[in-house]
């Protein structure tokens, strides 16, 4: 199919928009996107899905097992195979040429490899240091105003499809389905597929309970090794019926207009533009100093380092998340590889062989960072081995970059996939020997003289000096970028966070010998279990009752529905919410007063609480029901009462069969609201801000 682009009558650059009126500006967008339906028929899309379909359902025969990719297979780019007998042939070469020069050669061969590792570090420093400079003071993406997208509201849009895999992720249900509600696109043109796996029981029911609009779809992947993301990902790209699609992971929290600013995006390139990557940053920022080196890392890739590779016109090895892709093309180039455990960064290497472009736009996907050493260890560990494993998968054939075209892949291959890597494995033994020459100087001198010569020495100096300084500016300035200037004194311990990072590449280095396709799970949803977390609760209405599904947390709660707002302090996975009467008696005498009065009209007392609203009790669900959604019932007036500032507290009652709860439920408010549900506190996406998500 041939696409069209803006760019072909009336460019939208960065060097003509202002030259452009902007309701010229959005009659080319609407232009185009009007075009891009007539090519895109209902009965067109589903003719191709089916046709990759009874390719992508072929079975892969591995031993004796045949497995289910989901997906074409393409044998040259499987991480099915993490090493192929000519690599194998090759390491042991290389090995063997390193013990003999040792044997032979002793020092001058140590000399050579320090001499080797010298000037990768030098290299790496100075371009990084380049990169960094030509996006100092330059967009770092892709930018579409929002005035511009709200002026196409009523524009044809493209169909899209979402893909969401979930694996153990009950707690982040909610805010996953609250994050794709705030989703501003055409609901009737978009498909929201959550990807469960058949065996995840807990989570499907967590997905069933919240009665989701008729646009979300719970796909149950059928059960199957290897279990990993990219298969999900396959499974759901099989249903898809978008005209584009993109990956969320089940933490995601994308800004409203992110759709649509992908596909006007696309409208910005020609047809060799497969994906568009949106920066990812973290909303936990504060949690804790790890979430805080996260973000600083996070910072610094996404907003300096990307968008230098991106201005080289290299290959984007992408991020695991929000990445928006033309379906047809994706399909074209065999989608994700299921055995490879970092299938976004394979993927956009496959893309360049293909001479297919990946570009960023300026809208942020905020994540949840890691809080936990353990938890971070795990999911740092799988990126490594997923790295060298595409490492490895696309240097099975060197020579082939020589062809002309092609040197740009090499290039990054070898500094975002290969050299980030081989750092994590080398500062160690650097740091080892720094450390040895502090504590024992007087006896090693003369050897570090024979090992370091004086032109290696300045380099090594240099390196430790300038470079580690360097590295941490590049962070600086990705902080200053993002405007998050409270991180910057943090960034300054950085070297212990690349430390961890060490750590973790060594434990990658064990399992690729040893479990090179085994998917370490990332726990999510840590963030929900601090004091100070937030927490989404979905609030659907369904016939004459309203439902509703919390997660377990220890913060605050406040659930909004049409006529009351429930407040409570719960550690109950589920709760049950009864409305009471909407009278009240005085205790005076025993008068029965509308719930909303103040005063007593018989005796003139004044009655418990503020009288606004309903009086509601809470009680624990029996674990014999874990699985039901908690029902909020509410009055059966249709008035609704007005939001007060203050309520009244009344003890929990016990269901039989039930444990109390630890504490006291809270009267509920009258809001003249819509159907959902707020947390209070913290807010994610800013620390201390209150943000709504």
């Amino acid at each position: 199919m041939e696409y069209t682009y803006i760019g072909q009558n009336n460019p939208v650059s960065e060097t003509s928009t202002s030259l452009i009126d902007s309701n010229e500006r959005v009659q080319n967008y609407a232009t185009w996107l009007a075009t891009e339906a007539r090519f895109h028929s209902l009965s067109d899309r589903r003719e191709k899905t089916n046709a990759y379909r009874s390719k992508a359902l072929k079975p892969v025969t591995v031993g004796e097992q045949e497995v289910h990719p989901f997906a074409p297979f393409q044998p040259d780019y499987s991480a099915l195979r993490t090493i192929t007998p000519r690599q194998r042939l090759m390491l042991r070469v290389i090995g063997v040429a390193y013990v003999l020069g040792l044997i032979l050669y002793s020092t001058l061969g140590l000399e050579i490899i320090i001499a080797v590792v010298t000037v990768f570090y030098i290299c790496d420093l100075l371009l990084y240091f380049f990169l960094s400079v030509r996006v100092l003071d330059q967009s770092t993406g892709e930018h579409v105003d929002d005035e511009t997208v709200y002026a196409l509201a009523d524009a044809e849009w493209p169909h899209y499809t979402i893909l969401c895999p979930l694996y153990h992720e009950t707690e982040v249900v909610p805010q996953f389905v609250q994050a794709m509600l705030a989703q501003d696109y055409p609901t009737d043109k978009l498909q929201v597929l959550l990807l469960a796996e058949e065996e995840d029981i807990e989570t499907q029911r967590a997905i069933q309970a919240t009665h989701l609009p008729s646009h979300f779809e719970l796909m149950i992947v059928p059960a199957g090794e290897p279990r990993t993301k990219p298969r999900a990902c396959n499974y759901g790209l099989l249903h898809a019926t978008g005209d584009f699609v993109v990956i969320y992971d089940a933490e995601d929290m994308p800004e409203p207009l992110q759709l649509k600013k992908a596909v006007l995006t696309f409208a910005h390139h020609g047809p060799d533009l497969a994906c568009v990557q949106a920066k990812l940053n973290y909303y936990n920022t504060r949690q804790n100093l790890l979430t805080r080196w996260f973000t600083v890392e996070y910072s610094s890739w996404f907003d300096m380092t990307l968008p230098g590779l991106q201005k080289l016109g290299v290959p984007l090895p992408l991020g695991g998340t929000s990445n928006h892709f033309r379906t047809e093309l994706l399909r074209m180039v065999g989608a994700w590889d299921v055995f490879n455990v970092t299938e976004d960064c394979d993927l956009g290497l496959r893309l360049g062989h293909y001479h297919l472009k990946t570009v960023m736009v300026d809208s942020m996907t905020y994540e949840e960072a890691n809080s936990q050493v353990r938890n971070w260890l795990r999911q740092r560990s799988r990126w490594i081995k997923g790295h060298m494993q595409t490492y490895l998968v696309h240097m099975r054939h060197p020579l082939a970059y020589l062809r002309p075209g092609r040197l740009r892949e090499f290039l990054s291959l070898q500094v975002a996939v290969g050299g980030k890597t081989a750092i994590l494995f080398v500062n160690p033994l650097m740091w080892m020997l720094l450390a040895v020459y502090i504590l024992f100087h007087m006896p090693v001198a003369n050897a570090y003289r024979l090992l370091y010569p004086m032109p290696i020495l300045y380099l090594a100096t240099l390196c430790l000096v300038f470079g580690n300084f360097m590295y941490i500016y590049i962070h600086l300035l990705g902080c200053m970028k993002r405007g998050q200037y409270s991180l910057a004194r943090w960034a300054l311990l950085m070297p212990v966070y690349w430390a961890l990072a060490s750590v973790a590449a060594y434990i990658a280095l064990y399992q690729l010998v040893f479990k090179p396709h085994y998917w370490e799970k990332t726990l999510h949803g840590l963030h929900l279990r601090t004091a100070h977390s937030s927490l989404r609760t979905t609030v659907v209405k369904k016939d004459s009752e309203f439902e509703a599904v919390a997660t377990h947390s220890s913060s605050h709660i406040s659930l909004t529905a049409e006529a009351f707002e429930l407040d409570l302090s719960e550690k109950t996975l589920h709760l049950r919410v009864h409305p009471r009467r909407s009278e009240v008696q005085c205790t005076s005498c025993g008068e029965q007063l509308p719930a909303r009065a103040k005063f007593c009209s018989r005796c003139g007392c004044n009655l418990p609480g503020d009288g606004v609203g309903e009086t509601v009790t809470i009680t624990e669900m029996p674990e014999s029901e874990p699985t039901q959604a908690p029902q909020l019932h509410p009055h059966h007036s249709s008035r609704q009462a007005r939001t007060s500032d203050t309520t009244r507290k009344e003890p929990a009652k016990r269901s039989k069969g039930a444990k109390a709860p630890k504490k006291p439920a809270k009267r509920t408010k009258g809001a003249n609201t819509r159907n959902h549900a707020t947390s209070s506190g913290r807010s994610p996406i800013g620390g201390s801000q209150n943000a709504e998500g």
